[in-house]
């Protein structure tokens, strides 16, 4: 999530620095920038800026078209294309200084593994002597590929000040289904991270390219949630839900290791000869719950039933979640 904290602090930066830019310098920027931005930004350098062309529609709206702009930032190059920016409160922000309000459309944004398409912004940017004291964003219909993940569409209400970055009414088109949810972020006293997350109608073999070792073994349809809380970058809690209910398939190692814990000699050896037989085993219906119990390890129950061949697994198995929590971003 600090990846997302700091690709939004960097959209804000680079709109609201382009006018800076334009009217005084990008030192200055960095210069009235306050704590908790300054130290995201103290390594962007704007390599170059251009602007296609320009108008006002008096007496407060300035427009500019076909902006594009080169950003170094941690050693990496950003490119950024906007195909409009209307800057609303030209004139009284020229005058105050204390408030910008821009809606910018066609946003582009492209660097290594990672890339924003035709993103909609309406952003309302606070600020005190010149400082940014927070900001207001809404985000709609952008296109999202940060490697390997690739979301087809997202919305997203965000606000941050110098306490707290919210990201509020997100909604996420992904995978063969879509999500909803918010994550609320507090920066003092101490950092502190929650996050809950509704999905509904995700196709398993579309999340394979994601995360082979587990989806390459389900086969079906998921709706569920995804909980977690996280304090000074440890996690705290993770829970997740997920349930198939129009049928699926479980691959046959994971089929057999869930059967290796089964206590029931018989049972067990039924199964196992079920999943040979079709190098698979099928179900109606199935849930997997999630609970760590450390930041290694957790627990995940597992429930399927199939009515055909009178099976009722439920069984409780330990798994390694450190890579996982890694490639979903929630470990360093």
């Amino acid at each position: 999530m600090r990846y997302i904290f700091t690709l939004t602090i960097l959209m804000v930066v680079v709109l609201t620095g382009a006018f800076y830019y334009v009217c005084y310098t990008p030192a200055l920027v960095q210069k009235c920038a306050p704590e908790f931005v300054a130290k995201y930004i103290k390594d962007l350098t704007l390599n170059s800026l251009q602007i296609g062309r320009q108008s006002i529609t008096y007496p407060e709206i300035l427009k500019l078209y076909k902006i594009k702009a080169d950003v170094e930032w941690q050693n990496e190059v950003y490119q950024i294309e906007i195909a409009e920016l209307d800057f609303l409160n030209f004139s009284t922000f020229l005058r105050t200084q204390q408030q910008a309000q821009l809606d910018v459309a066609g946003l582009n944004i492209q660097k290594k593994n990672f890339e924003i398409k035709n993103a909609v912004l309406s952003l309302s940017v606070a600020l005190e002597h010149k400082a940014l004291q927070s900001f207001d964003m809404m985000l709609r219909n952008g296109e999202l590929f940060v490697a390997p993940y690739h979301l087809n569409s997202v919305q997203a209400h965000i606000q941050a000040n110098k306490e707290s970055f919210n990201i509020g009414d997100l909604k996420v088109l992904a995978y063969g289904g879509q999500a909803k949810g918010k994550i609320d972020i507090v920066r003092l006293p101490r950092s502190s991270e929650t996050a809950v997350i509704e999905f509904s109608d995700v196709k398993s073999e579309e999340l394979a390219g994601v995360y082979k070792n587990i989806f390459s073994q389900i086969t079906g349809d998921f709706s569920g949630t995804i909980r977690w809380t996280r304090v000074e970058g440890s996690l705290q809690v993770m829970a997740i839900f997920m349930e198939i209910l129009k049928g699926g398939r479980l691959g046959p190692r994971l089929s057999k290791r869930i059967v290796s814990y089964m206590i029931d000699e018989e049972k067990r050896d039924k199964i196992t000869a079920l999943v040979d037989e079709k190098h698979f085993l099928p179900f109606d219906n199935a849930e997997f719950r999630v609970l760590n119990l450390n930041q290694k390890l957790a627990g995940v129950t597992v429930t399927v039933a199939n009515k055909s061949e009178d099976l009722l697994i439920h069984e409780t198995i330990n798994v390694d979640i450190a890579d996982i929590l890694k490639k979903f971003g929630l470990k360093k």
